[in-house]
């Protein structure tokens, strides 16, 4: 009976495992390539909204100053 092929079982055991831990770090970049887009659209409406809110803030302090001079004279 021949000896078992060693050199055969590990090269391709090593191949298969080289592969496997490629196709991972493939996997993992593009889940994360997705999650930073969805956070960039978060953040960009995150931003519209608090531009919104900066921009009420300022009208409301504008009429909150206008009532007040008219309340003083």
């Amino acid at each position: 009976m021949p000896p078992f092929p060693w050199t055969a079982f590990g090269a391709s055991v090593g191949v298969f495992v080289i592969t496997f831990l490629l196709g991972y770090i493939f996997y993992a970049a593009i889940n994360r390539i997705a999650k930073v887009e969805d956070d960039y659209c978060q953040m960009r409406e995150l931003k519209v909204r608090a531009e919104a809110a900066d921009v009420a803030k300022s009208q409301v302090r504008y009429i909150l100053g206008i009532v007040a001079f008219c309340n003083a004279t």
